[in-house]
C-alpha cells in the first residue's frame, strides 16, 4: 500500500513534467530557429512586395508571407498560451512596409505613412490593454493576454483601426463558435478540449489575414488604401 501511495503522488508530478517538458521545447524552438525565420520571411516578403509595387504579385507575395507568420502564432498559442514576439514583430513590419508601398504608389510621404500607421499602432493596442486592465480590475485576474494586446497593435500597422476592428469582431465569433460546437458535439470536445481559457492569437492571427486579403480584394473597405 506504501509503495502504491507513493506512486500516486508522483503522478501529478509527472504530468507537470511532461507540461513543462513541452512548454520547454516550444521556447527552445521560438528563441532559436522560427524568430529569425519569421522576421526574415515577413521583410524579405514585405520589401518585394513594396519593390514590385501594388499589384497580384505584391498581394500574392505579401498573403504567403503573413500565412506563414499566421501559422507560426496558431501552432505557439495552441501549444502553450502564448505569442512569440518575433512573429507579432514580424506582422507590424510586413504592414508598415507594405503601407509605406502603397502609399507611396499614391503620393504620400513615407513619414506620413509611418505616422499614420503609429497611431493606428497605438489606439488598436491601447484599446486592448485598457479591456485587459479593466477585467483584471473587476475579476481579479487577467481576461486578456499580454501577447494578444501586442497582436493588435500590429494588426493595427497592418489593418488599421477600421480593419482591425472587423477582425476582432471575426476571431470572436469564431471563438464563441467553436467553443459552443465543443460543448454540444462530444467529438469535437475530444478532439479539442475546452478549458476555461481560450487561444485567442490562433484565431485572431487568421482573422487579421483574411480580413487584409479582404482589403485587397475591395479596396477601401479597412479604411485605408
Amino acid at each position: 500500500m506504501q509503495a502504491l501511495d507513493a506512486v500516486l503522488r508522483c503522478l501529478p508530478a509527472a504530468r507537470s513534467t511532461s507540461t513543462n517538458r513541452q512548454r520547454m521545447f516550444v521556447r527552445r524552438v521560438e528563441t532559436t530557429d522560427f524568430a529569425g525565420l519569421v522576421i526574415a520571411v515577413a521583410v524579405a516578403g514585405a520589401a518585394f512586395a513594396t519593390w514590385v509595387g501594388p499589384g497580384l504579385a505584391a498581394t500574392g507575395i505579401v498573403a504567403l508571407a503573413l500565412a506563414v507568420i499566421g501559422m507560426r502564432i496558431v501552432w505557439q498559442d495552441l501549444a502553450d498560451f502564448t505569442i512569440p514576439d518575433a512573429a507579432t514583430l514580424a506582422f507590424g513590419l510586413i504592414g508598415l512596409t507594405a503601407r509605406i508601398g502603397d502609399g507611396a504608389y499614391l503620393g504620400d510621404t513615407p513619414v506620413a505613412t509611418i505616422g499614420l500607421a503609429a497611431l493606428d499602432a497605438a489606439i488598436c493596442g491601447g484599446v486592448l490593454l485598457g479591456l485587459r486592465e479593466g477585467y483584471y480590475r473587476l475579476r481579479g485576474h487577467d481576461g486578456i493576454g499580454l501577447g494578444d494586446v501586442k497582436l493588435a497593435a500590429a494588426g493595427g500597422v497592418l489593418l488599421g483601426t477600421v480593419g482591425l476592428s472587423w477582425a476582432v469582431l471575426g476571431a470572436s465569433l469564431t471563438s464563441l463558435a467553436v467553443v459552443g460546437a465543443s460543448r454540444m458535439l462530444p467529438a469535437l470536445a475530444r478532439a479539442f478540449p475546452v478549458t476555461d481559457r481560450i487561444a485567442f492569437g490562433a484565431v485572431l492571427a487568421p482573422a487579421l489575414w483574411a480580413t487584409w486579403l479582404v482589403g485587397q480584394i475591395l479596396p477601401g473597405v479597412l479604411g485605408h488604401p
